[in-house]
């Protein structure tokens, strides 16, 4: 997995307490809601923007990148 930041992904959601809100079971994919990467992107972002969470935008993506490759397994254009 290639990394834009300088901590690991899931030190960035360790930091913004991405669990407090979230169970593992969310990072499931879902039909009706996170069904490819493109929008676990552009979930990780309003979650990301929402609670403040100060992350650039490669940031974003390495969180987006880890939880595809931990969890949704999308066929994504990393």
């Amino acid at each position: 997995m290639e990394l834009h930041g300088d901590e690991h992904p899931q030190e960035l959601m360790d930091d913004a307490n991405c669990m407090r809100c979230h169970a593992t079971s969310d990072f499931e994919p879902r039909e009706e809601k996170v069904n490819s990467f493109k929008k676990l992107h552009h979930q990780v972002g309003v979650c990301a923007d929402n609670n403040f969470a100060g992350w650039f935008e490669e940031e974003k993506l390495d969180v987006s990148n880890h939880l595809d490759w931990k969890h949704y397994h999308f066929k994504s254009g990393k």
